[in-house]
């Protein structure tokens, strides 16, 4: 069997491939060149390169050329299935498997991995409503996910609840006193935790204002912030960097995130990692 991934920038399942050494042929969908991604990206393109897994860069913000694109990849390599893997690779890669059949050719059986907690605009929404009974099955990776489906009139596809997995030889749980310890922690104070990128559709706004009513509340907590929002300037000769540039919306986002919770008197309970 042969099979064709779809993925967005930087997407947790070019990690995934590269991990299970899979033998199939997927397509990263990235919105970048591959000789300008830097850091992690890079890697795990050379990754998948290593294990002898092609990949094929679409660089192409125009939705209807990258669907193009991608339908004529799809009928070069013929696969049986093809997975996407966020938002717009549901995307354009149903789309394109719409238009591949459109043309007389096997069409493909379509599963999509949704793993986004992300609230997306009215039209993204009704895009997905559209597009989900021209899928196969949808794979969720929590419950708080399959209700998020829901939620949005997801319907004509099954769901299959399969979560996120985990090295545990890599990730064992040690000593929880020592590992506070480790990172500036009292072990005797609930903490909370945020582990993402700084950048505001990851919510650290709302956690950081979500700490401050807590500590207003009288509840005792400390807070720990591990991820970073400076984005490299190579970041911004990307499809997405430049549509954010455009928008305005290239702010230091760490710095941000430093200075709230100044303002918010909450510096001394939360350390940013």
């Amino acid at each position: 069997m042969q099979a064709t991934s779809c993925a967005g920038p930087l997407a947790g399942l070019q990690a995934a491939i590269a991990d299970a050494g899979l033998s199939a042929t997927p397509i990263e969908m990235v919105e970048t060149e591959l000789e300008n991604r830097p850091g992690t990206g890079a890697v795990l393109f050379r990754k998948l390169a290593d294990a002898g897994i092609p990949v094929c860069v679409i660089d192409e913000p125009d939705e209807a050329i990258a669907i193009g694109a991608l339908a004529a990849h799809l009928a070069a390599v013929q696969p049986d299935v093809v997975h996407n893997h966020m938002y717009r690779a549901e995307l354009i890669g149903t789309k394109a498997v719409l238009a591949l059949a459109a043309t007389g050719h096997a069409r493909p059986y379509v599963v999509s991995t949704v793993h986004s907690s992300r609230v997306r605009s009215a039209a993204d929404r009704e895009q997905m409503r559209f597009l989900t009974p021209h899928m196969d099955r949808l794979i969720a990776v929590s419950e708080a996910i399959v209700a998020k489906i829901a939620d949005e009139g997801r319907e004509g596809a099954p769901v299959e609840l399969i979560y996120n997995g985990v090295d545990l030889e890599r990730f064992a749980p040690g000593e929880a006193a020592a590992a506070c310890r480790e990172l500036g922690l009292d072990p005797s104070v609930p903490t909370v935790g945020l582990f993402s990128f700084l950048y505001p559709e990851k919510g650290f706004r709302q956690f950081l204002r979500a700490a401050a009513q807590n500590r207003h509340a009288g509840l005792e907590a400390q807070y720990l912030v591990v991820g970073s929002g400076v984005r490299p300037s190579s970041f911004f000769r990307t499809v997405r960097g430049r549509l954010l540039r455009g928008l305005g919306l290239t702010a230091d986002y760490e710095h941000e995130a430093y200075e709230l919770a100044r303002r918010l008197r909450i510096d001394d309970v939360v350390r940013f990692i």
